[in-house]
């Protein structure tokens, strides 16, 4: 069913639908209007499949650096008392002489 009455160039969601006027002119005279209806349910589940998506790929990645980030926490905080407990029994202080003579000595 098309709509009555002159239309000016312009569109509108109604129900559902896209319509779309544009008025045709020839020699700088209107010859008639062009009336496209378009039905936006198949761009709405597109819409939404595509949200799911993207809410699930975001998930899949919080989930991926959270688990990662707890284990260099786990990993960084092991290594520093590795390292503090190293240092307080003046090894570190040792190794470190005899590695920085060797490299030296390369």
């Amino acid at each position: 069913m098309l709509p009555s009455g002159s239309q000016k160039n312009s569109y509108r969601f109604d129900g559902g639908y896209l319509q779309v006027f544009q008025q045709v002119t020839m020699n700088h005279e209107r010859v008639g209007t062009l009336y496209l209806l378009s039905d936006m349910r198949q761009w709405n589940i597109r819409v939404k499949r595509y949200t799911g998506i993207i809410v699930i790929v975001v998930l899949l990645c919080s989930s991926l650096a959270l688990l990662l980030s707890s284990r260099l926490q786990k990993t960084d905080f092991q290594a520093h008392f590795a390292f503090r407990g190293h240092h307080e029994n003046g090894v570190f202080e040792q190794e470190l002489r005899g590695s920085s003579h060797q490299i030296l000595w390369r």
